[in-house]
């Protein structure tokens, strides 16, 4: 992850824009994550995590 701290001291509402948008992609892609866990879950499949 790359640091906004630069970013914020250039633009703050842009960066703080940015900062919304990547939390909803971030918290969009965990839900898409879970579904496709629970479905390989259901479908008897071992899901496993690199860590």
């Amino acid at each position: 992850m790359r640091d906004i701290r630069p970013m914020l001291k250039e633009n703050p509402i842009r960066s703080v824009i940015c900062i919304k948008i990547s939390r909803r992609k971030l918290t969009f892609r965990g839900v898409v994550e879970r579904a496709a866990t629970d479905f390989l879950a259901l479908a008897g499949v071992e899901w496993f995590e690199d860590p």
